[in-house]
């Protein structure tokens, strides 16, 4: 085998800027032993503080107090009209249920009983948010550390009324999150100043990416406006109406927010014209783009990462005609190439001439690049030899990828809840729990079937892909992506998405099996073929080899097991 390191792919001069910089190894900042990062400065520490913290305060003792129901809703006013209201207090706290309850008078009562709930829980939101936000924003996470330890330690629905060591405990646990996150801050701050240094004086406009839509707004404002709905329509405020109310709130915060931070982003990359460094960048198995530095042909050593979104521009749909799947190609970096920055990355493609793409992305670790194993075992019982090198493995047949030990698992939970979502819709009453098992149950149905049963064929004339409704034929002169991020396979055509496959296991779990990654394996082996046409089998699939979807099977699995729910309950 040779052993020469190909050449990276080149990029058209025309495409990049004058005086664009080279971001050399000796210059980069981003890697480890330039900044260093110590150990405590890693997300899961400061996580696993805040979960000592929590169990501290929940184990150690509380003064024990007597509920004061006018002092969470005020004094009734004697013209108040309630119809239908109850109130109870269990282990001090104060559950309400209504069916539409009114007041009318000039009372203190500003929201009704209903209002005994919202502060609560949007704190234990906000909790949740944090914890979040530490490990993905930290400056955010920073802002919002002070007031929401303030709000623990000051206010009824925190601590206030717990044991001095709790409280204690509790701010000493942000105190220590608060060093955490400054440094993690400060940190990335001197990133953007020596990347800045990197790139020199020449700043640049960013050209336009061909970005459609903004995938995490609709889903973000569609569970925020679920939970106002939860908090204004319901006729009974139980315990699983606050649980609508908890978790679409805050998941549609955390969507909304990245949705923001990201179009802020966009915007202003296009606002003011930016630094430009020229780099090396590459795919990895699981579909991330990775940085390396300009002189780093052998990609030893990523220095960042994002997962871009975007297209192609010049010329027509790109036609791999590389060495490898995943050749190296020469880029140019728009913006500050630091964790959490947005990012337009202009690079080659192994196409026609003057080919490029122009994704937009924000910077995350590079985690060292995974690769998949030396040997894998295929449908068909015949072995592959040195997957990572897949021109040196001809197949005459069609080639199979499936389902792993990993992805039927998750199958199985699937069509667990799949089950106990068909259970509630056959005893429960219509309540919010009901309308969610209704809303939830295509989803549990169509992931169960797809990681069940998913399965990838790659034969003469092109892939077969099987996932939960459908078996559907992508050919081969049509594709011009292959991704495996988020625990998928899709085949990019150039109109979009020709084929989705979701999901298909759990990467990280995937790679620690005997089998590997099977959807990068297969991911690995389409670019192959995509690069040599000679790698593709020798005839075309069979309408068994081609694979059958599942879910009308489970579908009517799931018919009987109401059946059998509504005649024994």
């Amino acid at each position: 085998m040779n052993d020469r390191i190909p050449s990276p792919v080149r990029l058209p001069g025309g495409r990049i800027p004058e005086g664009a910089a080279l971001w050399r190894s000796a210059e980069a900042r981003l890697r480890p032993t330039a900044v260093p990062v110590r150990w405590w400065a890693r997300p899961v520490w400061a996580l696993v503080v805040l979960g000592l913290a929590g169990a501290a305060v929940w184990l150690l003792p509380t003064a024990a107090s007597e509920p004061d129901i006018t002092a969470v809703f005020g004094t009734a006013p004697d013209s108040a009209v309630s119809r239908g209201a109850i109130v109870l207090t269990v282990e001090s706290q104060v559950d309400t249920s209504y069916y539409a309850e009114e007041f009318s008078g000039g009372g203190s009562w500003p929201v009704g009983a209903l209002w005994a709930w919202l502060p609560p829980t949007v704190f234990q939101g906000l909790v949740l948010l944090e914890a979040y936000w530490i490990r993905r924003r930290p400056a955010l996470a920073l802002a919002l550390l002070a007031p929401l330890t303030a709000a623990a330690l000051l206010l009824d629905e925190g601590i206030a009324d717990a044991a001095p060591a709790a409280r204690i405990t509790a701010g000493m646990a942000a105190v220590l999150v608060g060093l955490h996150l400054l440094h993690r801050v400060q940190a990335r701050a001197r990133q953007r100043t020596s990347a800045v240094e990197a790139a020199g004086p020449g700043r640049h406009p960013v050209p336009a990416v061909p970005v459609r839509g903004r995938p995490l707004l609709v889903p973000g404002a569609g569970a925020v406006l679920l939970a106002v709905a939860a908090y204004f329509c319901l006729a009974d405020w139980r315990a699983e109406s606050k649980g609508v109310f908890l978790v679409s709130g805050t998941l549609g915060t955390a969507l909304l927010v990245h949705a923001v931070a990201e179009w802020r982003g966009a915007a202003r990359l296009r606002r003011h014209p930016q630094p430009v460094l020229r780099v090396l960048v590459r795919e990895d198995v699981d579909g991330r783009t990775l940085v390396y530095a300009a002189d780093d042909t052998a990609g030893a050593e990523p220095l960042l990462g994002f997962r871009g979104r975007g297209g192609y521009e010049g010329g027509a749909a790109p036609r791999p005609q590389g060495l490898g799947p995943r050749p190296m190609r020469e880029a140019v970096l728009y913006g500050v190439p630091a964790l959490g920055a947005e990012l337009v990355c202009v690079g080659a493609v192994d196409g026609p001439e003057g080919r490029v793409s122009v994704e937009r992305g924000a910077g995350v670790p590079a985690r060292p690049e995974r690769t998949t194993r030396t040997r894998s075992t295929e449908r068909d019982g015949s072995t592959v030899e040195n997957i990572e090198h897949p021109t040196e493995a001809v197949a005459t047949g069609p080639r199979q990828w499936g389902a792993g030990t990993v992805g039927r698992g998750l199958g199985a939970f699937f069509l667990a809840m799949a089950a106990g979502a068909v259970f509630n819709l056959v005893t429960g009453e219509m309540t919010w729990s009901w309308w969610m098992a209704v809303v939830s149950l295509p989803f549990w149905l169509t992931a169960s079937a797809t990681a069940f049963n998913w399965r990838v064929t790659a034969d003469r004339s092109g892939v077969w892909a099987a996932g939960a409704w459908r078996v559907k034929q992508v050919r081969w002169q049509e594709i011009e992506k292959v991704d495996t991020a988020n625990d998928s396979f899709v085949l990019r055509g150039s109109e979009g998405e020709a084929v989705a496959l979701r999901p298909t296991g759990w990467t990280r779990l995937d790679h620690r099996t005997a089998a590997g990654h099977t959807a990068g394996h297969a991911a690995e082996a389409v670019r192959a073929m995509l690069a040599d046409p000679e790698l593709r089998p020798a005839r075309e699939s069979t309408t068994a080899e081609q694979g059958m979807p599942l879910g009308p099977v489970l579908v009517v699995g799931l018919l009987l097991w109401g059946a059998c729910v509504y005649w024994l309950f």
